[in-house]
């Protein structure tokens, strides 16, 4: 075996290990080292760009017409074969650099990156719906998109886009106030049994309607994120009971939730292992009880520090016997 892997390592390192270990391998490289990786041949090049261009962080980002002329080939037109980057590219992640992030760079990435499958913006402060209409256009093959703390679009871009991008497995909209009941009810219509992970914290906007159409289509969900939606109440969340596979649930200050929700989440949601509580005052040690009983797996409860309608001592008494409670403040 030894000799093997020392021949395949005299000939090319890149078949010597498989990919998962090569992506590791190239995050640990300098990006001047990327650049030369992704020149060797065709196989490096493909493994390379993951790294090189996951987060563009670098000198050049701080100009978004740079990383535009990259991967248009405006720098490489005078070559007989100028290289083509933007269908290499499958992850992009602008949370580091939001300030550069605007709707003139958006469009130009997803007309070049049409391949992209992770795209991650936290805060910009331009990015508007004419953006996300060119993502929806163009990245037609994403499964993973995170639009955190973008103020400026609506449900006309993003109705556009669950419409479109229908392979979405993970979608962040956390913080996003204009986002309303139009956008999710189409999102669980059109992605359905692929989405396993959706969080719209904040989203004051969303009701009960939401809840009940993730509960009819997404019975694959696992992680789902609903703190602060203080519009919806024991009708929506107790509909969640259908989603049997979830794993993690917020519904942290959602005031309107009572016993009720927790009595049929701890009928049917056995794979349960993480519940945030924090804020629900009208929850008493009623439902608790019901929920952990029927959700053998949980292993963490988080609650407000205030206890709410919680003794001291029943969560003592639970947390001795069944699952670490974490206080939070509200």
């Amino acid at each position: 075996m030894a000799q093997r892997l020392k021949n395949q390592l005299s000939k090319d390192p890149c078949l010597a290990f498989p990919p998962e270990i090569l992506s590791v391998i190239f995050k640990y490289c300098f990006r001047s080292t990327l650049r030369a990786c992704v020149l060797v041949n065709k196989r490096w090049n493909t493994l390379a760009s993951i790294s090189l261009w996951h987060s563009p962080w670098s000198q050049m980002a701080n100009d978004w017409k740079l990383i535009s002329r990259t991967l248009t080939n405006e720098y490489a037109k005078r070559e007989m074969h100028p290289p083509r980057y933007g269908p290499m590219i499958k992850h992009l992640d602008f949370s580091d650099i939001y300030y550069i992030v605007q709707d003139f760079l958006i469009q130009d990435l997803a007309k070049s990156c049409t391949k992209l499958q992770t795209l991650i913006i936290d805060s910009p402060r331009q990015l508007s719906d004419n953006g996300v209409v060119a993502i929806a256009t163009f990245c037609t093959k994403l499964l993973h998109l995170e639009l955190r703390r973008c103020t400026r679009i609506t449900d006309d871009s993003m109705s556009l886009l669950v419409e479109n991008c229908r392979c979405l497995s993970v979608l962040n909209l956390e913080n996003c106030p204009r986002i309303t009941d139009i956008t999710f009810t189409k999102l669980a219509k059109h992605c359905g049994t692929r989405l396993i992970s959706l969080n719209f914290t904040n989203s004051l906007a969303i009701t009960d309607e939401s809840l009940l159409e993730i509960s009819k289509y997404c019975y694959n969900m696992r992680d789902l994120g609903l703190a602060n939606c203080r519009s919806i109440t024991d009708v929506g969340v107790s509909s969640l009971s259908s989603l049997t596979s979830m794993q993690n649930l917020s519904i942290s200050h959602c005031e309107n939730v009572t016993d009720e929700s927790l009595k049929m989440l701890g009928k049917s949601c056995a794979e349960l292992k993480c519940l945030d509580v924090t804020g629900c005052r009208n929850i008493t040690e009623v439902g608790v009880k019901c929920l952990i009983d029927g959700c053998k797996k949980l292993k963490l409860l988080r609650i407000s520090e205030q206890y709410g309608m919680l003794s001291r001592g029943f969560l003592k008494s639970i947390e001795f016997k069944y699952l670490r409670v974490k206080l939070s403040k509200v």
